[in-house]
């Protein structure tokens, strides 16, 4: 357990054992997740619940990672929204902060390492913001 943060967080990623993977451990280190296959069931669960972090895959049919960060800022402005991506490049991770992510991690990445991030952008504790 990180010790001191419990976040309620979503998490959006069409790739089902991606979602088994992350809700299983972040569970076990103390948080409770909420996870949905796709970026319009995730802004279905932003408008119906409160949640201290939204994490979401880039590349999703439907609606992207990008697209979802622009609808969550409308239903929840002050919402972190970090991106995951196994397809990240230089242009992917500047694209991500410009669309107002507050992370990224791409694929395959250290799940302690992937749960100390998303804690320390939620409480603004680091200057870090990637895993990779």
């Amino acid at each position: 357990m990180n010790g001191t943060l419990s976040l309620k967080i979503l998490l959006v990623d069409d790739e089902e054992i991606v979602r088994a993977t992350l809700k299983g451990y972040l569970a076990f280190v103390g948080h409770d997740v909420h996870e949905v296959s796709d970026g319009f069931s995730g802004l279905k669960a932003l408008r119906n619940e409160e949640f201290d972090v939204a994490v979401s895959d880039i590349r999703m049919p439907g609606i992207d990672g990008f697209g979802f960060i622009k609808e969550a800022r409308k239903l929840r402005p002050n919402l972190p929204v970090m991106l995951i991506s196994g397809h990240g490049d230089s242009a992917s991770a500047e694209d991500a902060f410009e669309a107002g992510a507050v992370g990224l991690c791409r694929k395959p990445f250290k799940l302690a390492e992937f749960e100390k991030l998303l804690v320390s952008v939620v409480s603004d504790e680091s200057p870090e913001r990637f895993c990779l």
